[in-house]
């Protein structure tokens, strides 16, 4: 009882929180716009306008640069021009640079990104006028480290994959506010004040951004002393206040997240997700990772209550568990060494804990201090268990004919055709794909004693319930989220499991008011239908 109110209490918390990061998010996205009060004499000391009109924002020209140095008064040469540019327009160009010696010998390059209006000028300072952002298009990373583990002529000197050399980012992402938007003056966002350029008239050019989040470890490449030339994609967003806001918020958040030690790769995906430019999009993303948050929380804690009050393990299949432990533990280690982000290691971590303690209940698993030692035990299982576990072995018999051949002609394919980091890690690839591509038949052993059974009863289903919304969501964003490949198939591999568990509860319909054999009625919480039971038994006596 104590522990339900602690679980409803922190369940309201989490509400609270969520509404309320709802409400930033949108006083955020949706900025409040000035409109000056009529008949007012001074409307520009209430309000900050666009120096340029509407008109205007279609007309302009936007160039690139390459230089050795952060300053932009060291110009080498154009590499993109783009008349006529439109700041409500999307662009994407191919553009190939021309790699100084200086940066091939680990050193750095640098590109300047002008917008300006339509001018001849060779020098984009000679402009009427000119915004500039700046980025820095190389930096430092491991050299890659995967290769085939057969060649026998690869150097395998861990030396040589230690090597920190010298990557190029091969995307440089522009963004800009489309048109103009007259900001209250007493409510200026404190992201712009880098990128305000305010004229003499107090109004202020169009917003120019480079988008620093875009540069993630997936668009580097290694470039050495024969890498002459390389390609860049150069992209421009025209984005809105409210998202333009967002992205600068969550680039100064990242960096104290960063100091604070959250990894790189973890960084890289949440980015992935604010690239989105279609705000509504960007909020539903919000919203849904919220409602799995909540799902989550309401599973594990129906799951749990669930197997603290399972007294019998009738019907459970226990060798799915064991199987479900482990591959729990394959996958685990699996994402670890292909460097997944904490974001999705983490629930699987947290499942494999619990699956552990699933597991202790099934064998029946017991501590008991005696003296001043503890003892282990396992505790006698009833007749009924023990016909449970006939069938059981019966299905797990057929289930290994299936598993153990396309495990080993997966992990041969593996080991010829796909390159990999070590021996270790091309093992940890093969299990993990045998419990990815066919994971779903670890579910049968427990569809096989449901169909000898007859009956549904035995299971948890409101966690199901909560768990089978959750695996349709994890379907929206197994396409978000980096992850392996074989991963984001095991979110559609869950449907599948699912709608199996749904038939059987269609075909084995049970009497939610009637007792079974052990007292238990079919409801929510076996402990509670336990004690109903007992007082139930205690009155007719």
């Amino acid at each position: 009882m104590r522990c339900s109110f602690v679980l409803d209490i922190l369940s309201g918390i989490f509400l609270l929180y969520a509404a309320y990061c709802v409400y930033i998010f949108s006083e955020i996205l949706f900025p409040e716009k000035c409109v000056p009060k009529p008949g007012s004499r001074r409307p520009s000391l209430a309000c900050l306008r666009s120096e340029l009109e509407a008109d205007q924002y279609h007309d302009l020209q936007l160039r690139v640069y390459t230089s050795l140095s952060k300053r932009n008064s060291k110009l080498i040469s154009e590499v993109l021009r783009i008349e006529n540019f439109s700041m409500n327009t999307y662009y994407k160009e191919l553009v190939e640079i021309p790699v100084p010696i200086k940066t091939r010998k680990n050193g750095s390059l640098w590109l300047h990104s002008f917008l300006m209006p339509p001018s001849n000028v060779t020098i984009p300072f000679s402009a009427e006028w000119h915004l500039v952002q700046t980025a820095k298009m190389t930096t430092y990373a491991p050299r890659k480290q995967e290769k085939y583990l057969l060649e026998t002529t690869v150097n395998n000197s861990s030396e040589e994959y230690k090597e920190i050399v010298t990557h190029f980012r091969t995307k440089l992402v522009l963004r800009g506010v489309g048109e103009p938007f007259s900001f209250v003056m007493r409510k200026l966002p404190n992201e712009f004040n880098g990128i305000f350029k305010i004229t003499d008239r107090n109004r202020y050019y169009p917003l120019f951004y480079v988008d620093y989040l875009a540069f993630t470890e997936d668009n580097l490449q290694e470039i050495n002393v024969n890498s002459s030339r390389i390609n860049i994609t150069v992209t421009y967003h025209p984005t809105s206040v409210g998202h333009l806001r967002m992205l600068i918020s969550v680039r100064d958040a990242l960096r104290q997240m960063k100091e604070m030690g959250l990894g790189r790769i973890d960084i890289d995906m949440i980015v992935g997700i604010l690239q989105e430019d279609h705000l509504g999009l960007l909020f539903f993303g919000f919203a849904v990772a919220m409602v799995h948050s909540v799902l989550d929380f309401l599973a594990l804690k129906s799951d749990v209550s669930f197997w603290r009050g399972q007294k019998s393990m009738v019907g459970v299949s226990r060798r799915t568990q064991a199987l479900r432990m482990f591959s729990e533990l394959v996958i685990f280690f699996y994402l670890i060494n292909n460097k997944a982000g904490f974001l999705v290691w983490l629930p699987v971590f947290v499942g494999m804990l619990i699956d552990v303690w699933k597991l202790a209940k099934c064998f029946k698993f017991q501590i008991r201090r005696v003296g001043w030692h503890y003892e282990c035990s396992f505790a006698e299982i009833s007749s009924e268990e023990s016909e449970t576990d006939e069938i059981d072995k019966l299905g797990m018999k057929y289930l290994m004919y299936v598993m153990a051949p396309f495990s080993v002609i997966g992990a041969c394919y593996s080991l010829i055709y796909i390159t990999h980091r070590s021996w270790y890690g091309w093992l940890l690839e093969s299990l993990a794909n045998a419990v990815y591509v066919i994971g779903f038949l670890l579910m049968l052993p427990q569809v096989f004693l449901n169909y000898k059974l007859k009956t549904v009863a035995h299971l948890p289903w409101k966690a199901f319930m909560y768990k089978a919304f959750n695996t349709f969501i994890d379907d929206i964003f197994a396409y978000i989220f980096k992850m392996p490949t074989s991963h984001r198939l095991a979110c559609f591999r869950d449907d599948i499991v699912f709608l199996i568990y749904l038939y059987q509860r269609w075909l084995y319909p049970v009497d939610k008011r009637r007792t079974n054999e052990f007292g238990i009625s079919y409801d929510d919480d076996p402990r509670t239908s336990y004690r109903k039971s007992t007082k139930t038994k205690s009155k007719a006596e």
